[in-house]
């Protein structure tokens, strides 16, 4: 329940920030509890995903171009944020990385490519 209020407020100050005029659906999916061509469709179909750094977010392999993905890394794992960003960079998709260090430290980062 945290993460969705976490997924759904960095939503709302991040992606409204950036696409104030544009109507936003927020879904929150368990992905082991749909099936995959169920989850190839979702990320398809989406222009922007929010998701946990893990073998779940792998599937922005099936999101289009120009689309944004925003992967919540956790704190003992940012270092490898890298690995997540140059996959969507080479699939010209818009990558931003949330790093939680700690309740008075984060790290929000836009990487260009």
């Amino acid at each position: 329940n945290e993460l969705a209020n976490q997924i759904c407020l960095l939503k709302n100050l991040t992606i409204l920030q950036l696409h104030n005029d544009i109507p936003i659906v927020c879904m929150i999916e368990i992905l082991e509890e749909i099936r995959f061509d169920s989850q190839l469709q979702l990320f398809n179909k989406a222009d922007i995903v929010i998701g946990i750094g893990g073998t779940a977010i792998h599937n922005l392999l099936f999101m289009r171009s120009n689309t944004i993905v925003i992967i919540i890394m956790q704190s003992q794992w940012c270092e490898y944020s890298w690995m997540y960003a140059n996959q969507a960079i080479l699939l010209d998709i818009q990558p931003f990385i949330y790093c939680h260090i700690d309740d008075n430290n984060m790290i929000v980062d836009n990487i260009d490519s």
